[in-house]
């Protein structure tokens, strides 16, 4: 019984440290095996457009500096909108295998409409900003309106698409004026309107129109960039407080396009990591922002993650501060 007892001892040892001594190298090995497949990269609209172009710039320089070289794979889901794209994310698993690259903007909409069930969006895990681009109020040379002053407590046409209409609102609110919205299908066909008079000012980014406006010899002219200081870009328009109007820091970030690289809420601390230090360091990438200033967009000033979340937080604020604005917006 005596050698029984010693040999069942030995054994339980002998088990316990084979057990104890395989728990660190599954750890390991489950944290060393992200990324072991391709990763899906959701676009919320379709190809060609800003976003699809800043993603596809963007992810090659994530996959370098993955600790495995796998294929990032950027998939365009387009419909309602953008809320499908926005929704695949949300609820795709937290295993780091689905991003995508949305705009805190169409988030909060989609927020306050109710369209996210209930999923906060602040919720979601931010790696970065791509693509930064406050929006610019321009107007027609054959206005009566010269300045923002001139404009308050008058009615003021605005020309725009559907996708600026709050942008426009929440503006002509803060200046105090009088909004009348002309829907138009795109940039191309505002800029136009606007050259010809037939409305007073248009309210979009700046990096898509800045080409309209020095291309129109005179006949569009800048009144601000709503933006904290003047861009290098655009060094000779104002601010919107210079041009005096006040702006808090969340009315700025709403007022300016800003697409942000995510994942879902629960994501595993260390995928997160691995992806946090691959994203961080692709933006630090001055290739990638010469190639994204070629394209025409801009991802400076780079954001921390906890700096991209904190924008993204005041934004959904303010869209949550504004919904009375926003819910009329869309019935226009």
């Amino acid at each position: 019984m005596k050698t029984l007892g010693y040999r069942l001892k030995v054994f339980g040892v002998v088990l316990l440290s084979v057990c104890v001594g395989n728990v660190p190298a599954v750890s390991a090995g489950a944290s060393e095996e992200y990324p072991s497949r391709d990763i899906q990269f959701i676009v919320p609209f379709r190809p060609g457009g800003g976003l699809d172009i800043q993603s596809r710039l963007l992810t090659p320089y994530v996959t370098r500096y993955l600790p495995r070289q796998v294929n990032i794979i950027v998939v365009n889901e387009s419909a309602a909108g953008g809320k499908v794209g926005a929704l695949k994310v949300m609820v795709a698993r937290p295993d780091g295998y689905t991003l995508g690259l949305l705009p805190p903007t169409q988030l909060g909409v989609l927020d306050v409409l109710g369209e996210l069930g209930r999923r906060d969006p602040a919720g979601l895990v931010y790696f970065s900003r791509v693509g930064y681009a406050p929006y610019m109020l321009v107007r027609s040379a054959r206005s009566r309106f010269r300045s923002i002053a001139d404009m308050r407590g008058q009615e003021v046409r605005f020309g725009g698409t559907t996708a600026v209409i709050f942008q426009a609102a929440l503006l002509s609110q803060l200046m105090g004026t009088k909004m009348t919205f002309v829907t138009y299908d795109g940039l191309p066909e505002t800029a136009l309107a606007t050259m010809r008079g037939d409305v007073d000012v248009f309210f979009f980014n700046w990096d898509s129109t800045i080409r309209h406006l020095r291309a129109s010899e005179g006949r569009l002219l800048p009144l601000m960039v709503a933006a904290p200081s003047r861009l290098p870009e655009l060094g000779d328009v104002p601010t919107a407080r210079e041009a005096g109007l006040t702006l808090s820091p969340g009315v700025l970030d709403t007022m300016a396009a800003g697409n942000m690289v995510v994942a879902q809420a629960a994501l595993p601390p260390t995928v997160k990591g691995t992806l946090e230090q691959a994203v961080t360091k692709a933006m630090a990438d001055a290739a990638l922002e010469g190639e994204l200033q070629k394209a025409g967009y801009s991802a400076r000033p780079v954001l921390s993650p906890a700096e991209t979340r904190a924008t993204a937080v005041r934004v959904y604020e303010t869209i949550r501060q504004y919904k009375d604005l926003l819910l009329a917006s869309v019935r226009r």
